[in-house]
């Protein structure tokens, strides 16, 4: 897991990331102060400066890690499903044995909040509840009638996507739209949400 010939590692300091004391280099050399992350890495009480070590450099780094979903196995096995897999594994309950990453906005690493049978997103870990499936459940059935992940945060359906579903259809539409209504002011769950609603073809 190389970082660069321009990453110096040297003892002498603790990880400001996982907390362990082990061999380090400074945090300026493998990411950006702009990144995301940043401030969630604790700074040295005696020198002022931020140190990471090399696992939790590369997995701040990796850009996969920040972007895309990921589950990951109790044997560490990491996995990449795609938006569509990710959907059935979420409309089910998580495996005690499994954890699943799933990024927001791609500048910050949501590693380190992964924890079995969660969802660790942007906001921290997300537990996923029977209400979340259904949450899900709803957002799934509505992109079927063509309503796309920027719209589903609107307080109504979109007429230029509901003029072209069938009449027949609009009740069920807006009593799922409304349905959703509750979760749209929740920080945590709703961008999850909305980022599950992500064709694959969007996600590159």
């Amino acid at each position: 897991m190389p970082l660069g010939k321009t990453v110096a590692w040297e003892d002498g300091h603790t990880c400001g990331n996982c907390g362990e004391a082990t061999e380090t280099a400074l945090a300026r050399t493998i990411l950006s102060a702009y990144y995301g992350s940043w401030e969630a890495i604790a700074v040295d009480a005696e020198g002022g400066k931020r140190w990471l070590c090399l696992p939790c450099g590369w997995t701040l780094r990796d850009k996969d890690l920040r972007r895309m979903p990921i589950t990951i196995t109790r044997d560490g096995t990491l996995s990449r499903p795609s938006f569509a897999e990710l959907r059935t594994l979420l409309s089910e309950r998580i495996p005690a044995d499994l954890a699943v990453t799933l990024p927001i906005e791609g500048r910050k690493a949501v590693m380190a909040d992964a924890r079995w049978g969660a969802v660790a997103t942007d906001s921290g870990s997300l537990p996923w509840t029977a209400a979340h499936r259904r949450a899900l459940a709803s957002v799934v059935e509505l992109t079927s009638y063509g309503f796309t992940e920027g719209l589903l945060s609107y307080d109504a359906p979109p007429f230029g996507v509901l003029s072209k579903v069938s009449v027949r259809d609009h009740a069920r539409v807006r009593e799922l739209w409304n349905s959703l209504g509750r979760w749209r002011p929740d920080v945590a769950a709703w961008p999850t949400l909305v980022r599950l609603a992500r064709r694959d073809k969007d996600s590159e």
